[in-house]
């Protein structure tokens, strides 16, 4: 089935789906401006998941030490884009929305709060010349982070070689490699450079380039819009893990687990994601939810999942874990045990569940790989923050900040 893109009954979003990837794109400024720019963003997403399929076996292996120079920084959806073979490359360079039991909200203003995905009423074929009406009797939304595949190619297709070999050499700026041998090459495509780019200073991790894949996606679309035509405003919602554009005057509220974010121009923040065991994905550790803000969403992404990661009881009888493989054969996690339940967790155990990812996530925040991270376990809330003023739901028992 190929990528279907559709305006939203509200006339002023745009639905891109393919497969696995679902994307609600709301944009500010003239009208010509944003139709140009939701058509540039439907032409880019067209072959998008293709381009992923294609690197997948690559995707699924795990960075080695890239040995990055002291300059490396992660790749910005904002920089301009040039040209290429595979369409639009960089310049020189897990739960609904932002977290469980969301609804969608109308404040009445210009802030978007983003909050679950509206199905269309009507659907267009995404065409290379913009858009083409054509109807679509099964429109979907809200589809979740499911293995890669496309109408040409599936995971079960791509042979995966990445359990033994040696690494493959990659390209500057990473000059380490992929762990692995066989198909585990060096990214081609601009979103598969942008996911082994973001994860690679987190090597020590044990990651595969697939945990920063939603952002990545969102930050490639908004790449392309902003690329197109002069936008005041924009965010790109892939599930959750969201890219933002705010021009000087302009500001987003984001609405998550811990409270709502406002996020104005003058602040780096340009990238929200969202993870923990109840999500979609799958998690290593216990966190009901790990919200990040990084400086874009591929980076938000990844810290996400590994900030979520680390909020654990190894050992515990009261985690039940199954094998990632048993439960999706094709999970890029392999044989490793990812969190299927959690009993009742007394206060001594939360807190050292949380004291966990709280250190790891102040280590990224001071490291500059994250902006600002909320972790929440069992109605328990840390915050790890610079500078960013939040307005928060819940309890404040068991926050704390990092300057």
């Amino acid at each position: 089935m190929p990528a279907v893109a559709a305006i939203l009954p509200d006339g002023k979003r745009l639905h891109l789906q393919h497969g696995p990837i679902d994307l609600i794109i709301a944009a500010d400024g003239a009208p010509d401006a944003v139709r140009t720019a939701y058509s540039a963003a439907a032409r880019r997403f067209a072959p998008l998941l293709d381009e992923l399929v294609a690197e997948l076996a690559m995707l699924r292996c795990e960075v080695e030490e890239p040995f990055l120079p002291r300059s490396f920084e992660p790749p910005s959806s904002t920089l301009p884009l040039r040209s290429s073979s595979r369409g639009l490359s960089p310049g020189p360079k897990s739960s609904a929305c932002l977290g469980p039991g969301n609804k969608p909200r109308d404040d009445g203003d210009r802030d978007m709060l983003l909050s679950a995905h509206t199905l269309v009423d009507s659907t267009y074929a995404v065409k290379n010349s913009g858009f083409t009406p054509t109807p679509d009797p099964s429109p979907q939304g809200g589809g979740g982070r499911q293995p890669l595949s496309s109408g040409n190619a599936t995971v079960d297709e791509a042979e995966d070689h990445c359990e033994a070999g040696t690494a493959a050499a990659f390209p500057s700026p990473l000059r380490g490699g992929v762990r692995g041998g066989g198909n585990c090459n060096a990214p081609v495509s601009p979103v598969a450079r942008r996911m082994v780019e973001t994860v690679a200073p987190h090597w020590r991790e044990r990651v595969t380039p697939m945990a920063a894949v939603a952002g990545a996606v969102a930050d490639e679309i908004l790449a392309a819009m902003l690329s197109a035509a002069p936008l005041a405003r924009v965010h790109v919602n892939n599930g959750g893990d969201i890219a933002l554009h705010l021009e000087s005057g302009e500001t987003l509220t984001v609405a998550g687990p811990a409270g709502t974010i406002r996020i104005d121009a003058a602040s780096p923040v340009r990238g929200v994601a969202t993870s923990g065991w109840r999500g979609r994905s799958f998690s290593l550790g216990i966190a009901d939810a790990v919200t990040v803000l990084a400086k874009t969403a591929a980076a938000a992404d990844a810290a996400a999942t590994l900030i979520a990661n680390r909020v654990d009881l190894p050992g515990s009888a009261k985690i039940t874990r199954q094998p990632a493989r048993d439960l999706a054969p094709d999970s890029d996690l392999r044989d490793r045990p990812v969190t299927t339940g959690v009993g009742p967790l007394d206060a001594q155990e939360i807190a050292r569940a949380l004291d966990a990812g709280e250190f790891f996530a102040g280590e990224m925040l001071r490291s500059g790989h994250i902006l600002g991270a909320a972790l929440l376990l069992s109605g328990e809330t840390r915050m790890a923050v610079a500078g960013l003023a939040l307005s928060r739901k819940g309890q404040d028992r068991g926050d704390r900040t990092h300057e």
